[in-house]
């Protein structure tokens, strides 16, 4: 007879992007990296189903996409005026609701990326194993206490994260058994390019051989810090003889460069995928990541050491977990002060080439090591395992 530890049919709800091992959605290429990885380790002992948004493929998986018969514009103003409910939150109902009406049967294990979901579906299935994946510090604690107590654990990608639920939650109780497993990032993926490729990238983005390039994710984004970087850029003049070109992937329609400070150009990327992403990183020098608010574990500043690529970064929420300061970069304590980022830049721009190179060294291997997609999806089956033996 199978011991119950040895079989499960684990269902994967996330209804904000298409899931594919290469989605330009950071969460979304996670996710399906982490499937691909459980079917490795656990088919065919281990039967797995996706309920996601159409475009959502992973090999050994198998994907159904629920339908909204409602139409989007009608639907955006009923969901606001008469229920208050998002678009995810219509999508979880509805994918909740098909999940139920399936003739294969219901999944004994559910594993949550999306907030409403833990929730809506220990209302409809009360013996089902529930794991909630949180990615982001939430906005609402009451909805938030909800879903985490309709689990039966919680999954959070840094410490930073378990200090701040900690704090909102304790004198309520935050019963739930909380597993810290760390992102990680591809490294076939996200890798060193060779020069002649990386000089041909350079090219390609109309940069020259001098120019000190900052690679930065999210464009004009209130939450990931542009503004302020610029701010900073302006207040700090380029070293002799060079120009600073930043790169941002804004997701814009077409690609545009501007001038913002004197010796200082702003070139704007469209949305980019992982391919795209890893050679943008590579035509840069340093990454950027200037966040002004609580960054939880961001894919993109792994991704960016992952390319051998300092990182300069604010200190805040779990980067400081990431990059280790005057290592493999440096983090600047206030995360929205000027004045901090200008002295930043000026200890950057005193630094050598070969400094540089060294630091970048050091995040990939710190990538290698402690990010590794292996001992991710090794602890993500230590989990289920565990779940699989006592509820």
């Amino acid at each position: 007879m199978q011991n119950i530890q040895d079989s499960m049919n684990l269902c994967c709800i996330y209804g904000t992007r298409a899931v594919a091992e290469n989605a330009t959605a950071s969460v979304a290429r996670l996710l399906a990296q982490l499937l691909a990885g459980l079917v490795r380790l656990r088919s065919p002992d281990w039967r797995f189903e996706l309920v996601a948004p159409a475009g959502s493929q992973v090999n050994g998986v198998t994907c159904r996409v629920p339908v909204l018969s409602i139409p989007k514009r009608l639907k955006y103003r009923l969901l606001k005026r008469f229920c208050g409910w998002s678009e995810s939150e219509l999508w979880t109902r509805k994918a909740v609701a098909f999940i139920a009406g399936s003739p294969n049967g219901i999944p004994d294990t559910f594993l949550c990326g999306t907030g409403s979901a833990p929730t809506l579906l220990r209302q409809r299935f009360p013996k089902a194993r529930i794991v909630y994946w949180l990615h982001n510090l939430p906005k609402s604690a009451r909805d938030t206490l909800a879903a985490v107590s309709a689990s039966d654990a919680l999954v959070l990608p840094s410490r930073a994260l378990y200090d701040r639920l900690w704090d909102r939650f304790e004198a309520d109780c935050f019963p739930i058994p909380v597993w810290i497993l760390r992102n990680w990032v591809a490294p076939e993926q996200f890798a060193p390019l060779a020069n002649t490729k990386r000089n041909a990238e350079r090219q390609e983005l109309g940069l020259t051989p001098t120019d000190l390039v900052l690679a930065h994710v999210g464009g004009w984004a209130p939450n990931k810090g542009l503004r302020v970087l610029v701010q900073g850029l302006r207040q700090c003049p380029p070293p002799p003889g060079r120009k600073v070109v930043l790169l941002t992937a804004s997701g814009a329609t077409v690609r545009t460069r501007q001038t913002v400070a004197a010796g200082v150009d702003l070139i704007e990327m469209e949305r980019l995928e992982p391919s795209r992403m890893n050679a943008l990183f590579n035509a840069a020098d340093v990454g950027v990541a200037p966040s002004v608010w609580f960054e939880n574990a961001p894919l993109s500043v792994l991704e960016m050491m992952a390319t051998a690529r300092p990182v300069l970064a604010a200190q805040a929420g779990g980067i400081p977990e990431m990059v280790e300061h005057g290592h493999t970069g440096w983090l600047v304590e206030r995360p929205n002060d000027v004045a901090a980022w200008v002295e930043a830049l000026q200890r950057l721009y005193a630094l050598s080439p070969a400094e540089l190179n060294a630091m970048g060294e050091a995040g990939r291997q710190r990538t290698l090591v402690q990010f590794a997609p292996a001992a991710g999806v090794a602890q993500w089956t230590a989990l289920l395992e565990n779940l699989a033996r006592h509820r």
